[in-house]
């Protein structure tokens, strides 16, 4: 249950939703009241940047709630100066202060692919080297634990949840393709769970046939109702 805040009266409650191209796309939607809902997903977004763009956000304004979808543990995060940003062509990338967090996008995507300038896609190239299915689980399983020690610490009510089931023992190809979490980490049983209590959104769309052209989101229509069921978050209010 979130915690009750003290607010003004008639003033609305405030809502960080943070991830990547699933709550990036939020942000367009003229339904959501952006005053009350502050969307910050980028897409091709790691844990890492999540976590990061996270932390930042609520060190620079006050939440009565705050709302995390994180995304493919196979997905990795390249903080790189904004000095040395400048001097690339790359849109996979998440500007935070003084970094340019670079999304990898997932094995074989996006920081990876022949788009990629040549030197994005060597540094992505060498950090998947020798990044077997502990050591993508112990990066992003450390950055949860970050961001849930810090909007422990400021008292801010939260939910997670991830975009596809981690935890799956029969996954897809999907699922597998984004990455297991593995359990064997010490962190693992640090992460307090019970954060994540809703249905994760590409299986629940899944099992409705509610996906769209893509097969990778939830229709817009489907994504409210979502939210509604499974975050008792009216986005349309």
């Amino acid at each position: 249950m979130w915690m009750q805040v003290n607010r003004s009266p008639g003033s609305l409650a405030k809502t960080l939703i943070a991830g990547c191209s699933y709550v990036h796309k939020l942000k367009f939607d003229e339904q959501i009241n952006h005053s009350q809902y502050i969307i910050r997903g980028s897409p091709g977004a790691g844990n890492q940047a999540i976590a990061a763009r996270v932390v930042h956000e609520v060190a620079q304004q006050d939440f009565d709630q705050v709302i995390v979808l994180w995304s493919g543990v196979n997905r990795l995060d390249m903080p790189v100066p904004l000095s040395l940003h400048k001097t690339f062509d790359y849109n996979f990338v998440d500007t935070i202060d003084n970094i340019a967090w670079y999304h990898s996008g997932g094995m074989g995507c996006s920081g990876q692919s022949t788009a990629a300038p040549k030197t994005v896609k060597q540094y992505f190239d060498m950090l998947y080297v020798g990044a077997d299915q502990e050591y993508l689980s112990q990066l992003t399983l450390s950055n949860i634990l970050l961001t849930q020690t810090v909007l422990a610490n400021k008292n801010i009510p939260y939910k997670m949840c991830f975009i596809y089931d981690v935890h799956n023992s029969q996954p897809s190809q999907h699922e597998v393709s984004h990455g297991m979490l593995c359990k064997k980490s010490i962190l693992y049983s640090q992460i307090d769970w019970q954060k994540f209590n809703a249905k994760s959104p590409w299986e629940w769309a899944v099992a409705r046939k509610k996906l769209d052209h893509t097969e990778y989101y939830p229709t817009n229509e489907a994504f409210f109702e979502w939210f509604q069921e499974q975050m008792n978050v009216d986005l349309s209010q």
